[in-house]
C-alpha cells in the first residue's frame, strides 16, 4: 500500500538550536533527495512535541503530554507553552521557551492559519485547536515524505504507520529485531518516505516505546492518522476557506492538517461557493440522496480519535465537594501526578484530546447551586450529562454540517488498551464503504491501532432532512460517563459567522437572542457550503434555524418539547388516498389541541410562535421538526414498491411501560432486586405473569410507522445497594427520574423524540409517573434494533429490541417462506445478588466503574426449540454494559453478511455494547442439543450459555408439540419449501474421504522462553500410534513445543482418535487466574475432549461437549474416543473453511489455558501442504505434511519450480490467561505478574495472566520481563520468528485462542490485506485495505493474505499496549531476498547508527493482498 524509497537520520547538532536541550528547534537540513520517479511526491515535516494537554475547561490536564504536528505551528505551541508557564518557578530541564522571543512569529503564523492564541497563562491552560492529533493527508497514487523533528527530551521516536507501502529496514518508524532503527534521535530527524497507493485511513504511533503505560508515549498522545483521499481531490478548512492546493485548488501542494475538512473532487475550486438566496419559508429542499460518489463529490470529512486513560490529574486546588457530603469533601480529591482508578479517582477517557466526564459537570452543578443558582426544575447528573443548555457546548469534537452534506468519518482507534464500541445516534452505515450490499450497521467494536470509514447513508440529516444535535461515543457506558462523546450538529440555514439580527419575539425566553450567536450568546462559527450542492437557506428573524427557535434558557434544564397545538383534520386520518398525510395519533390520543393534551403527558401544552414557524407541515407529537416528513416518503415508498401492501397497516400504535421489577436469573437465587425493563401492558406486568421474566423483544413489518407511548413508572426513589448510589442521593440533590426509549437503526426526530437530551435539543424523556411518544419508521429489515433507556443511574436497565420482521428472505425471491427466530440478549455488570441477598461481584464502593457483578444471556437461561431440518434466524444484540463478548453457537454456523448469501462462514462474532446481528444457519440441523455460549472463561463461569433443541419432525398426522413450519395456514410453506430451505445449507465439496489423526492429551513442562515455563501444561500431541499405556513423561526437563496444528482438504472427513492422557494429581495451579466469584476449591476434570468450530457433525456425537441431553462425549482417563468431522463449506460459500479453532471442552476452566488448545486448516481440495523446517524460508516441496503450524502449500497443476500459485501459510494461536513462571532448573520459580491493577480493588480479571502465540512468549519492559528489557521490540524474540521469501504470497492463519474475554486487536508492520470483518467476495466491490485488525476474541478465525515485496524483519503483534505487546504478544516475520531461501544469517547487513542498505526497486510492486 505504502511504498518507501530510503531513510534519514540527522544527528541532534543544530544551527537553530536555541540550547542544548532537545526541545528546541531540531535540525531541518534537507535529507537525501527524493527519488525522479512519475509518482507525485508531497512533504510534509512534523515535529513531536512536549506540551501539556488540557482535555477540558474544567482543567484535566495531562503534564507529560507529547504531541505529533507542523513543524510550521512549532511556535504557536511553544509559546502556549512559554505563556502557561508564565508565574511558576523554574525546575532543572524545563524548557527555555521565552514568551518576549516567540510571541511575533506566533502571531504572524496564527493570523496565516485563521486560530486565535490564548492572551493570558489562565487562558494558555486550556484546550486550543492546534492541540490536537495530527492527521496527515494525500492523495491516492501519491508518495509522501515525512521529515520527522524529534523535540521529545532523552527519547528516540519514530513515526509508524499502521500500514504497508514502505520499507521495514528504512521506515518503520520503529527498531524490530535485526533491523536498523529508524527513530529520530532526541534532537534529531528522520526522513520517512511512503506510497500512498490506497484510500483510506491509517494509524500511526510512536513505534520507539511499545509500553501501554504512563512511562510509554502513545497514552499520552503521541499518535496520529494518514488520510489517502480519492484521486485527483483537495482539501480546504470549512470555516477559513483555507485550501490544500491555492485558492482556485490546482495549485502547488501546501501543508495543511485539520481533524475537519472538506474534500472537493478534482476541478472545483475551493471559493467556488453560491451564495443562500431564500430562507426557511420560501425554500425548497432538494431530494434526498442515500448514496453518493465521494471521488466526484464535495463532501464532510470528521477524524475522530478515540483513546483510553491517560495520565491526568484535575485543576489544580480544591474539587467542588457535592451538596450530600455534609462535611464539605466529596472525597474525590486527587493527589497531583495519580493517574485515575477507583471511584474516588475515576480514569478519563478523552476523544481527539478532548473529554467531557460527567463528574466534571456535575461539579459544575454543584458550584452553581452552591453560589445561590435557582434551578427551575431539578437536575441531577446523567439526564443532563449532554444538555448544552445546562452547561454550554462540550470541548469534544462537535462535527457540523448542513442538511443533506455528504460526510465521512475517519474513526481511528490510536488508544492502548481498550475495545470501544463507536456509536451515532440517528444514522446508519455500510459496514463495508462503498458497497451497498453489505449490512447497514450503527455501532462497531474497533480496537487499538486500528482504523475504519464510516459513510452515514443519505448525508447529514439522514433520510428525513432534520437539523439538530445527536450524540456519538463510546457506548461502552463506564467510558461515555467517563468523557467519550461528541456531537455531530445539522444546521438547516447558513451559518456566517458573524452576528445578525436579534430574533423576531416579544417572549422573554428569546430576550437578546440573535442570529449568528447560540442561545448562551457563544458565536457559531462560520460554516462555508460544499461546492457542487444547493446552498442552505438564509437565517431570518422570524426563522433563524435550529437551534435558536427553541425556548430554553442557559443554566437551566433542557426544555420540554411542545404539544403540537393544531387542529386534527379528518382528512389527514389514516385510510384516505392523500400521499404524505396518513397518520395514526398516539395511543389513547384523540386530540393534537394543547388544551385537550392528556394531563400525565410531558409536554408544553403550548408551542410558542417561534416554534410553530419551526414546525413541518403536519406536526404530531414525537415529530416536530422534520423537512421531510416519516409518513411523506413512506407513502411515496408504498406507492412505488407493492411488497409494502402486504403489511397488516402502515402505522401501529404501542403502549409500553418502564418499571422497576425484581428479575430472577437463574434457580440457584441469583436475582437484580432493583431491575429495570420495558414490557407492553398489553400482555401484562411481567411480575404478575407465570414463568421468568423475558427483555421485551417486540416486531414490526419493514415499512410501518411505530407511535409508542412510554410510560415512566419507575420509583420516585432509588435506596442504595453495594452497586449504585441512592437516588436521589440526598435532598439537596432531588430528581424529576426521566426514562426514556432510544432507538437505534430507525428514522425519528432527535430534536424532540431521541431519547435523550442533547446539545440544544429538548429533553426527550418522561418524568416519574409522566408519558411521552415516540415515532419510529422502520424504513429498512434490520438485523435488529436496540431500544435502549436513558434512565438516570443505575444505568444498568434493561434492552429492548426492535426486529422488524422480514417480508422476506433475503435468498429467495419467491412468497416469503418461514423461519424460527430467536433473540438473544447480552448483558453484563449486572447488578446482582444470591438467595441470601449477598451481592455477588459487588464493586470496592457503589457507583465505583471497575468490573462488577455478573453477566448473562437474556434474563436467565432459555432452551430453545425446534424440529431437525427447520430454517433458523439469530437475532442477538447485546444490552449493557462494558465488556466485549464472543459468541458462538456448537454445529451451526451462518455467512458473515446475510444478504451476501457468498460471503465468508462463521460460526463466531465478537460483540459490543449496542451491536446486533442475524445469522441465519448454513449447517445441517439434525437432532440434538447445540450449545449457544458466550465462549471467554469469565462468561462462561457466570453461566452464559443455553441450549437450542433441535426435536425429530414427528410423522404426518401426529401430535406436534411445536408449530411446524410444514404445517401452518396455506399462507406458509410447505413440506417442500423446508425441504428445499434445509437443501441450501448442506454442504458442496467432492464426496469426502477420510483423514484420520492419533492425538494424545498429555501433561507437559512447556518452555515458553528459556526462563519462563508453564509447569502444569496440557498439551495435544500427534503420534504415530497409541502404545497400550500412556507413556511416562519427565516433567522435570521443560520442553519447547508447538500447538496442535492438523490441515486437511476441504471435503475431507476428519477423523481424530483422541487418547486421555492426563495425570492423576490434577488440580489448581498456585497464583491461577482469576475470575468473577471464583472458587479456589473448584475441581480439575481429568476428563478431555476435543471441540472443533466451523465444521459439521452430529451434535450427538462428535461436539466434544457434555451438554444438554446428548451422551457425554468426553474421554475418561486412559481411554480413546473418535471424533468426526465434515469439513465441506455451505454450496453458496467462496472458500474453503480456512483455520479452525480446537480447543478441550471437558473443563474449560482448567483446561485451555494450559495447553490444550489447537487449530485445523481447511484447504483446497487439490492444496498440499509441505513443512517448513525451522531456519528455512520455504519447504522441500518433496516432502508432504499434515500437521505443523507452518507450511509451504502447492495446488495441484502448480509448476514445483515456480511460485506463482505456491503461498507461505502459517498458522499462530493469539492466547492468554495464562499462568507461567520463572523456569528455576527445570521447577517452577516466582509466578511472572499480572497487569498492575488500574483500579483499587476494582482489578480487572479479564487481564490477568500472561500472553503470548504459539506457546511462546516474549515480554518486555521492567514490569513484565524478568531479564529487565526495556519497551522495544529490538531483539530476537522466543516467539515464532518464521521466514520466508519476498514476493510470495503469504497466508497467515490467525486463531483466537483465548481464554478471556478482552477484545484484542492484531497488525503486522508493512504489509496490507482486505479488512478481513467486513471482506466481500465475488467479485463485488473490494474491502478497504488495512494492516490490523479489530475485535479479535476466543474463537476468532482470520485469514490474511498478503505480498511483502520489501525484505528485513516485519514485526507481527498484537495491538493493544496495555498489556498484550508487554506480555509478550509479538514476533517476526522475517523477509528473506526472493533468490536466496538458505542463507539464515539476520536479513540486514547494517548497524544500529543509520538505515540498512536496503532499497525498494522503483519497478517493484506494492504491498498488496487479494481475497482469499
Amino acid at each position: 500500500m505504502f511504498r518507501v524509497q530510503g531513510g534519514h537520520m540527522q544527528g541532534s547538532q543544530s544551527s537553530r538550536s536555541g540550547s542544548g536541550d532537545s526541545s528546541s528547534l531540531p535540525d531541518t537540513t534537507s535529507g537525501p533527495k527524493v527519488d525522479n520517479s512519475r509518482q507525485p511526491t508531497i512533504h510534509y515535516d512534523v515535529v513531536a512535541f512536549p506540551i501539556t494537554i488540557y482535555y477540558n475547561r474544567e482543567g484535566d490536564h495531562d503534564h507529560n503530554g507529547m504531541i505529533f504536528a507542523l513543524y510550521d505551528n512549532l511556535l504557536i505551541l511553544k509559546y502556549i507553552r512559554a505563556l502557561a508557564r508564565v508565574g511558576q518557578p523554574r525546575t532543572d530541564g524545563s524548557p527555555d521557551d521565552l514568551l518576549e522571543d516567540l510571541s511575533a512569529k506566533a502571531y504572524e503564523r496564527a493570523g496565516k492559519i485563521g486560530v486565535e492564541l490564548p492572551v493570558t497563562p489562565q487562558q494558555a491552560k486550556q484546550p486550543h485547536p492546534l492541540v490536537r492529533p495530527l492527521v496527515l493527508r494525500a492523495r491516492q497514487g501519491e508518495k509522501m515524505t515525512v521529515t520527522l523533528h524529534n523535540c521529545i527530551r532523552d527519547r528516540a521516536v519514530g513515526l509508524h504507520l499502521v500500514a504497508g507501502g514502505y520499507d521495514v529496514v528504512t521506515a518503520d518508524g520503529s527498531d524490530v529485531a535485526s533491523n536498523p532503527s529508524s527513530l529520530a534521535p532526541p534532537g534529531g530527524t528522520w526522513e520517512y518516505i511512503w506510497s500512498c497507493d490506497h484510500e483510506g485511513v491509517f494509524p500511526f504511533h510512536d513505534g520507539g516505546n511499545y509500553s501501554g503505560d504512563e512511562n510509554g508515549t502513545n497514552v499520552h498522545g503521541l499518535f496520529g492518522a494518514l488520510v489517502v483521499e480519492p484521486p485527483g481531490t483537495t482539501w480546504r478548512d470549512p470555516t477559513t476557506g483555507l485550501a490544500s492546493h491555492g485558492p482556485d485548488g490546482s495549485g502547488r501542494f501546501e501543508q495543511l492538517d485539520g481533524l475537519y475538512l472538506d474534500v472537493l473532487p478534482a476541478g472545483q475550486s475551493p471559493r467556488d461557493m453560491p451564495e443562500s438566496d431564500t430562507s426557511l419559508a420560501d425554500y425548497e429542499w432538494p431530494p434526498p440522496r442515500e448514496y453518493v460518489c465521494f471521488e466526484k463529490e464535495a463532501h464532510r470529512e470528521f477524524v475522530v480519535f478515540f483513546h483510553d486513560e491517560p495520565e491526568f490529574v484535575p485543576a489544580h486546588g480544591a474539587l467542588e465537594p457535592s451538596p450530600c457530603d455534609a462535611h464539605g469533601n466529596d472525597h474525590r480529591d486527587i493527589a497531583h501526578g495519580d493517574g485515575g482508578g477507583g471511584h474516588d479517582n475515576l480514569p478519563i477517557m478523552p476523544i481527539s484530546y478532548r473529554a467531557e466526564p460527567m463528574i466534571n459537570r456535575e461539579r459544575t452543578l454543584w458550584r452553581l447551586l452552591r453560589t445561590g443558582h435557582l434551578l427551575e426544575r431539578p437536575v441531577l447528573n446523567e439526564e443532563q450529562h449532554h444538555s448544552s443548555w445546562m452547561f454550554g457546548d462540550p470541548v469534544t469534537p462537535i462535527l457540523r454540517a448542513y442538511i443533506g452534506d455528504p460526510v465521512r468519518i475517519r474513526l481511528v482507534h490510536a488508544a492502548v488498551k481498550e475495545t470501544h464500541v463507536f456509536h451515532l445516534h440517528l444514522y446508519e452505515w455500510h459496514a463495508v464503504p462503498q458497497d451497498a450490499q453489505s449490512p447497514r450497521i450503527d455501532a462497531i467494536s474497533i480496537s487499538p491501532q486500528t482504523g475504519h470509514t464510516i459513510e452515514p447513508l443519505w448525508g447529514a440529516g439522514n433520510r428525513h432532512q432534520v437539523a439538530g444535535d445527536v450524540i456519538w461515543h463510546c457506548h461502552l457506558y463506564p467510558h461515555f460517563h467517563e468523557g467519550m462523546w461528541g456531537m455531530f450538529r445539522t444546521f438547516e440555514t447558513r451559518q456566517y459567522g458573524q452576528d445578525g439580527q436579534h430574533l423576531q419575539s416579544d417572549d422573554p425566553v428569546y430576550a437578546g437572542r440573535r442570529i449568528g450567536r447560540y442561545p448562551d450568546n457563544t458565536r457559531i462559527d462560520a460554516l462555508l457550503p460544499l461546492q457542487g450542492r444547493k446552498p442552505p437557506p438564509a437565517p431570518t428573524p422570524d426563522q433563524p434555524g435550529y437551534p435558536l427557535y427553541i425556548p430554553g434558557t442557559v443554566r437551566q434544564k433542557s426544555p420540554r418539547p411542545p404539544w403540537p397545538d393544531r387542529e386534527f383534520k379528518q382528512e389527514e386520518k389514516l385510510g384516505n388516498d392523500r400521499p404524505g398525510q396518513q397518520f395514526e395519533l398516539p395511543c389513547h390520543v384523540t386530540s393534537l389541541l394543547g388544551a385537550d393534551m392528556p394531563p400525565d403527558f410531558d409536554y408544553r401544552p403550548f408551542p410558542t410562535a417561534l416554534e410553530r414557524k419551526a414546525f413541518n407541515e403536519f406536526p404530531v407529537p414525537g415529530e416536530l421538526f422534520t423537512r421531510n416528513r416519516l409518513a411523506k416518503q413512506q407513502q411515496q415508498e408504498w406507492v412505488d414498491d407493492f411488497r409494502f401492501r402486504r403489511n397488516t397497516s402502515a402505522q401501529v400504535c404501542h403502549d409500553v411501560v418502564v418499571a422497576q421489577r425484581r428479575i430472577d436469573y437463574n434457580s440457584h437465587g441469583w436475582h437484580d432486586k432493583h431491575g429495570h425493563l420495558y414490557y407492553l401492558p398489553t400482555e401484562g406486568d411481567p411480575g404478575d405473569r407465570p414463568g421468568p421474566i423475558e427483555p421485551l423483544f417486540f416486531r414490526a413489518q419493514h415499512g410501518q410507522i411505530l407511535n409508542l407511548t412510554l410510560r415512566n413508572d419507575t420509583p420516585e426513589r432509588i435506596e442504595e445497594t453495594e452497586f449504585d448510589h441512592a437516588f436521589p442521593p440526598c435532598e439537596a440533590l432531588p430528581w424529576e427520574g426521566e426514562c426514556s426509549l432510544h432507538v437505534h437503526m430507525v428514522k425519528f426526530d432527535p430534536i424532540c423524540a431521541d431519547g435523550a437530551s442533547v446539545g440544544w435539543n429538548y429533553m426527550s424523556g418522561a418524568r416519574h409517573g409522566r408519558k411521552m411518544v415516540y415515532r419510529w419508521w422502520a424504513d429498512q429489515e434490520n438485523t435488529g434494533s436496540l431500544v435502549a433507556s436513558s434512565l438516570n443511574p443505575p444505568a444498568r436497565a434493561s434492552s429492548t429490541t426492535l426486529s422488524p420482521v422480514a417480508k422476506r428472505h433475503p435468498n429467495d425471491s419467491r412468497e416469503p417462506p418461514w423461519f424460527r427466530e430467536f433473540c438473544i440478549g447480552i448483558a453484563d455488570f449486572i447488578p446482582a445478588w444470591d438467595r441470601r441477598h449477598r451481592a455477588l461481584n459487588p464493586p470496592a464502593q457503589p457507583g465505583g466503574h471497575g468490573d462488577q457483578g455478573v453477566m448473562g444471556l437474556h434474563y436467565h437461561t432459555t432452551v430453545f426449540k425446534t424440529y431437525a431440518g427447520d430454517p433458523i434466524w439469530i437475532r442477538l444484540l447485546q444490552g449493557s454494559h462494558e465488556e466485549s463478548h464472543s459468541f458462538q453457537i456448537h454445529a451451526l454456523r451462518w455467512v458473515r453478511f446475510r444478504e451476501q448469501i457468498d460471503s465468508i462462514i462463521r460460526n463466531q462474532q465478537t460483540t459490543g455494547i449496542a451491536e446486533a446481528f442475524t445469522f441465519i444457519n448454513q449447517a445441517p440441523l439434525t437432532p440434538g442439543d447445540y450449545m449457544y455460549k458466550l465462549s471467554g472463561a469469565d462468561d462462561l463461569w457466570l453461566g452464559c450459555w443455553g441450549l437450542i433443541r433441535a426435536f425429530d419432525r414427528p410423522p404426518a398426522g401426529s401430535h406436534f408439540d411445536l408449530v411446524t413450519l410444514a404445517s401452518v395456514s396455506t399462507d406458509g410453506p410447505g413440506q417442500e419449501q423446508i425441504e428445499e430451505c434445509a437443501a441450501s445449507s448442506q454442504p458442496s465439496a467432492p464426496a469426502s474421504k477420510e483423514r484420520r489423526f492419533r492425538i494424545q492429551a498429555r501433561p507437559a513442562n512447556l518452555l515458553y522462553r528459556d526462563d519462563i515455563i508453564d509447569p502444569h501444561a496440557l498439551v495435544y500431541e500427534v503420534v504415530d500410534h497409541f502404545t497400550s499405556h500412556c507413556p511416562a513423561i519427565d516433567l522435570s526437563t521443560p520442553e519447547r513445543l508447538e500447538p496442535l496444528v492438523l490441515w486437511c482438504q476441504e471435503g475431507d472427513d476428519v477423523v481424530v482418535e483422541l487418547k486421555n492422557c492426563l495425570p492423576n494429581n490434577l488440580r489448581v495451579e498456585p497464583f491461577a487466574p482469576e475470575v468473577p466469584l471464583e472458587r479456589r476449591d473448584r475441581p480439575v476434570s481429568r476428563h478431555v475432549s476435543l471441540h472443533a468450530d466451523l465444521v459439521t457433525y452430529d451434535v450427538r456425537m462428535h461436539d466434544g461437549a457434555t451438554i444438554g441431553l446428548n451422551p457425554p462425549q468426553t474421554v475418561p482417563p486412559g481411554q480413546v474416543r473418535e471424533y468426526r468431522w465434515n469439513t465441506s463449506r455451505p454450496s453458496n460459500s467462496p472458500d474453503p473453511l480456512g483455520p479452525i479453532l480446537l480447543q478441550d471442552m471437558a473443563d474449560f476452566r482448567n483446561h485451555r489455558h494450559h495447553g490444550l488448545v489447537g487449530a485445523l486448516v481447511v484447504l483446497p481440495a487439490d492444496a498440499i501442504p509441505h513443512p517448513v523446517l525451522p531456519g528455512e524460508a520455504t519447504a522441500d516441496l518433496d516432502v508432504e505434511r499434515w500437521h505443523g503450524p507452518r507450511m509451504t502449500v502447492t495446488r495441484n497443476g502448480d509448476d514445483p519450480t515456480g511460485i506463482g500459485g505456491i503461498t507461505e501459510e502459517m498458522v499462530l494461536l493469539m492466547q492468554d490467561g495464562l499462568r507461567l513462571f520463572l523456569n528455576a532448573n527445570g521447577k517452577p520459580g516466582f509466578p511472572l505478574p499480572d497487569p498492575p491493577a488500574e483500579e483499587a480493588g476494582e482489578a480487572e480479571h479479564e487481564d490477568q495472566g500472561q500472553k503470548g502465540f504459539n506457546y511462546r512468549t516474549e515480554p518486555i519492559g521492567p514490569i513484565f520481563d524478568p531479564r529487565g528489557s526495556d519497551y522495544s521490540l529490538n531483539k530476537e524474540p522466543a516467539t515464532p520468528i518464521w521466514q520466508m521469501p519476498a514476493r510470495r504470497k503469504v497466508r497467515l492463519h490467525l486463531v483466537g485462542a483465548l481464554d478471556k474475554p478482552r477484545a484484542h486487536s492484531f497488525t503486522v508492520h508493512g504489509v496490507v490485506w482486505p479488512e478481513h470483518r467486513f471482506r466481500s467476495n465475488a467479485g463485488r466491490q473490494t474491502a478497504p485495505m488495512v494492516s490490523s485488525e479489530s475485535a479479535i476474541t476466543c474463537g476468532t478465525v482470520r485469514t490474511f493474505e498478503f505480498t511483502p515485496t520489501h525484505q528485513g524483519d516485519h514485526a507481527y503483534r498484537n495491538g493493544v499496549l496495555k498489556w498484550a505487546v508487554p506480555q509478550g504478544m509479538w514476533g517476526v516475520l522475517r523477509i528473506r531476498p526472493a533468490e536466496d531461501n538458505s542463507d539464515h544469517e539476520p536479513p540486514c547487513g547494517s548497524t544500529a547508527d543509520g538505515p540498512g542498505s536496503f532499497s525498494s526497486s522503483s519497478s517493484s510492486s506494492s504491498d498488496s493482498a487479494s481475497d482469499s
